[in-house]
Formats: structure tokens, sequence, C-alpha cells
């Protein structure tokens, strides 16, 4: 597994419905618009991940 460091000021937009109420949909709209306007987005999830796993974990630290 790699770690890595996303830049200050980058967003996670959680695709699972335990955080959107059904709005994966919705948020998968904003991916596509975000891709659309040239904005980079990055994919992560972990490689071979059994359905209900978790795929993704986060360490953040709230700055303001």
């Amino acid at each position: 597994m790699a770690i890595e460091n996303l830049a200050a000021g980058s967003l996670i937009i959680p695709m699972d419905v335990a955080y959107q109420d059904k709005g994966m949909f919705l948020a998968d709209g904003l991916v596509y618009r975000l891709l659309d306007n040239g904005i980079s987005v990055k994919w992560a999830i972990k490689e071979n991940k059994a359905y209900d796993a978790t795929g993704f974990s986060a360490n953040h630290q709230k700055l303001y």
C-alpha cells in the first residue's frame, strides 16, 4: 500500500452511500464535472477490495 500526501486544500469526495444517503450519483456527477473542466482527480481504492470492505482511509487535520 502506497501512502501519498495530498496538498493542503485537496478535497476528498466520499462515494459511499453511508456519507451521502444514495448521493453517490451526485458525487459521480461532481467528479465528471471536475474532469470536464480540466481539474485533476485521483481515484483511491484498495486493490482487490471485497464488497462492503473499507477501500480508503485518511488522517486529516482541520486547519480552520
